[in-house]
């Protein structure tokens, strides 16, 4: 078995002006054998203020899966201790994953510098609001997976008997739209992380673009069967059909929608899906002329 990783990004039709998709989205396989695959997400909160939401939204899937990665290699032994033993390496994890956005955000600052109406110094506690962003990732490796996340965004897996289950880690009531963020100053607190025993076929991480585009919990884990089985009987035609399915999930949320996915595939399915023509766009995922350009992985 393989495991293939993807991700796609479709911005909101009306947005406006000099406002860009506001999510990213990133994945990887880190090591010679491909047993470790890492995918993340975020979704940047736009609005006056967060003005550099997109650009907080990538330095946060950076560091989720650099740090995310650094964890499964350095405790893929100790993972078979169970989460209980592991406490304190996931609080690790936690604390590795926000205090390497902030330093990421402020190093952005210093070379991006703010000028504030006053004259006068803001803390970078404060200043980090204008990133303010969330972050849905995961990794697995062998029978293993973890999972990370603050904010709002479903993360759904299909399990060997095909049904989909929910595995996003709540946190809490929100009021109408407010959502929990890095930019927090209690983001370690915030942020969940969970240790699964188990490797799943598929995992799929979405934004809430994609949730309040339907009317139920059911019809995301109708989606998420959807995605896979199209995945495993039609590989080669997977993301040219992709992206018209995020747009009009799009249109209906009024919001920027962002899938990211691992899943395992046979070898004929994963080299027919690797020569599929990529319909997304090379080079930049956004338009934020303060970030500089960005790789597809």
């Amino acid at each position: 078995m393989k495991t293939l990783i993807y991700g796609a990004s479709v911005g909101k039709e009306r947005c406006p002006a000099g406002q860009a998709c506001r999510d990213a989205h990133s994945y990887c396989r880190n090591d010679p054998e491909g047993e470790i695959a890492v995918i993340a997400l975020s979704d940047g909160h736009g609005g006056a203020p967060h003005v550099r939401s997109g650009v907080g939204a990538e330095l946060a899937v950076r560091v989720a899966k650099r740090e995310l990665s650094r964890f499964l290699g350095e405790r893929r032994v100790p993972l078979s201790s169970g989460e209980g033993l592991l406490e304190p390496a996931l609080a690790e994890l936690r604390g590795a994953v926000v205090k390497g956005w902030r330093e990421a955000v402020d190093a952005h600052l210093a070379a991006h510098p703010v000028d504030h109406p006053s004259g006068l110094p803001l803390p970078a506690s404060d200043l980090r609001l204008l990133y303010g962003t969330t972050l849905l990732s995961a990794g697995m490796v062998g029978r293993f997976t973890v999972i990370l996340q603050i904010g709002d965004g479903n993360i759904t897996a299909i399990k060997r008997g095909g049904e989909a289950v929910d595995l996003t880690l709540r946190q809490g009531e929100q009021i109408a739209d407010e959502t929990h963020s890095l930019c927090e100053e209690d983001a370690r607190d915030r942020l969940g992380v969970r240790l699964i025993c188990e490797r799943f076929p598929m995992l799929l991480l979405t934004t809430d673009g994609v949730a309040n585009a339907l009317q139920t919990e059911e019809e995301l884990k109708t989606l998420a069967v959807g995605l896979y089985e199209s995945l495993r009987t039609e590989p080669q035609s997977f993301k040219r059909e992709l992206t018209p399915l995020l747009r009009r999930l799009s249109r209906a949320s009024g919001d920027d929608c962002t899938v990211c996915f691992a899943a395992e595939a046979e070898e004929e399915t994963f080299a027919a899906f690797r020569r599929a023509r990529d319909p997304r766009p090379r080079g930049k995922k956004h338009s934020h002329q303060t970030m500089g350009g960005s790789e597809w992985d």
